[in-house]
């Protein structure tokens, strides 16, 4: 059979259905595809939400928080993990000036420089300095952070970590390595490198120092006969008397045993050392009170100088000892100075 021929009025109607179906077919493509965006989108934003999620982990458990600071206008946007660190309300606006006032009053003037000086030169900077949070908690901190110009305006952007800590650790380590657990007062390892440092401080600068070596008289006699509590006891407070006798014109280390030392920056002039180390001796002749008890004690002292008596810090303390040694011989309860004759 021959295939029918459509008429004129067929083709039509077949253009018309072929651009409806085409239609659909395009409004079926559009609507996947916006789908396919709503999906996209919101992939998107959980995957934003996620990294959110992760940076604020990440944040809280290195106790590190980020901030941004506008300077013309003193505006901050930070972290939330910066306002943990400070105390303040989550959502807290921070204002720089503000921000600046919680620094410890020690550290507040060397945060201000180094931050002015970033902003001044568009550098980078970073320090550690204490802060003092809103809630009154003393923390150390460590800050780096960077200036830069955009569009004519100056901004700040940097990190803040809590490091109190890694600070406290340290300096437990510090002292257990460098201060005398029983009097609080440096111990021989912090005694032999300040002298060293000392003495190179004062060769470069052609100055001199004094070392002075203090023994307690009859030390033995009190651990024996009242016990090593009655010997502590007087220790400790031989420490407390030489430091608030000298206060900050010397520093005073414990060598072990009833040995102690003073270190001297500059020279005194005779009749000055001299009433100083009488006054010390006084004030060590005084009885310590210990379980109802009076305890009474004397010291020796040895004196040895730099650069006049030696110039190293092994020989000017076996000079200082030596001159302790005289006096020990002598008769014990007073000073005795290096010489050559020794």
């Amino acid at each position: 059979t021959r295939p029918r021929v459509p008429t004129d009025t067929q083709l039509e109607q077949l253009r018309r259905l072929a651009r409806a179906v085409e239609g659909l077919f395009l409004a079926h493509r559009a609507a996947v595809s916006a789908n396919e965006a709503l999906i996209d989108a919101r992939t998107q934003r959980h995957e934003a939400e996620r990294r959110e999620k992760l940076l604020q982990h990440v944040e809280t458990m290195a106790a590190i928080g980020a901030w941004r600071v506008d300077v013309g206008s003193g505006e901050v946007i930070c972290s939330d993990q910066v306002r943990r660190i400070y105390d303040v309300p989550e959502g807290y606006a921070l204002a720089y000036d503000r921000a600046i006032e919680y620094y410890a009053p020690e550290d507040r003037e060397m945060v201000r420089a180094k931050v002015g000086h970033a902003i001044e030169t568009a550098s980078h900077f970073h320090f550690e300095a204490g802060l003092i949070t809103a809630a009154g908690r003393r923390r150390q901190v460590r800050v780096a952070g960077f200036g830069e110009c955009e569009d004519g305006r100056t901004f700040m952007t940097g990190i803040l970590q809590d490091i109190t800590e890694e600070h406290d650790a340290a300096r437990q380590l510090w002292r257990a390595a460098h201060v005398d657990s029983l009097c609080d007062v440096p111990n021989r390892t912090w005694f032999q490198k300040t002298l060293a440092e000392k003495i190179s401080a004062a060769r470069l600068a052609s100055g001199d120092l004094t070392l002075m070596l203090l023994d307690l008289d009859g030390f033995k006699e009190v651990n024996d006969t009242l016990g090593h509590l009655a010997g502590d006891a007087v220790l400790r407070m031989v420490a407390k008397r030489l430091q608030a006798a000298l206060g900050d014109r010397g520093a005073i280390a414990r060598l072990g045993g009833d040995e102690f030392t003073i270190i001297m920056e500059n020279r005194l002039p005779v009749e000055e050392l001299r009433k100083l180390t009488e006054g010390l001796l006084a004030d060590l002749r005084k009885p310590v009170q210990f379980d109802r008890q009076a305890i009474y004690f004397s010291a020796s002292m040895g004196l040895a100088h730099y650069p006049q008596d030696a110039s190293n810090p092994d020989d000017l303390m076996r000079c200082a000892d030596m001159a302790l040694y005289k006096v020990k011989r002598a008769g014990r309860g007073c000073v005795g100075h290096y010489s050559s004759e020794i």
